[in-house]
């Protein structure tokens, strides 16, 4: 995932995830499947969008389940890479 933080001056975040081995479509369903709604821009490209009412307790616990779903979809990759040079 990469995010350019200097550049994030607005309530959408938007971020690659073109070297995490899955696409958009796919990282976008997984975090729905947690609770976290957020929407594919093209093949790479994550968007989430925060609306007028979200305290920064909800942003937060959105960043957490984030990260168990970008963890959680990166395990088996690890997996198959390092099976495959043995």
């Amino acid at each position: 995932v990469s995010i350019d933080l200097r550049t994030v001056q607005t309530n959408i975040v938007i971020f690659g995830v073109a070297k995490s081995g899955h696409t958009a479509a796919e990282v976008a369903q997984s975090l729905d499947a947690s609770g976290v709604l957020c929407e594919a821009l093209g093949p790479d490209i994550v968007r989430f969008v925060t609306h007028y009412g979200i305290e920064q307790a909800q942003a937060e616990e959105a960043l957490a389940r984030t990260a168990l779903v970008l963890r959680d979809l990166q395990a088996p990759l690890t997996a198959s890479t390092s099976s495959a040079g043995g």
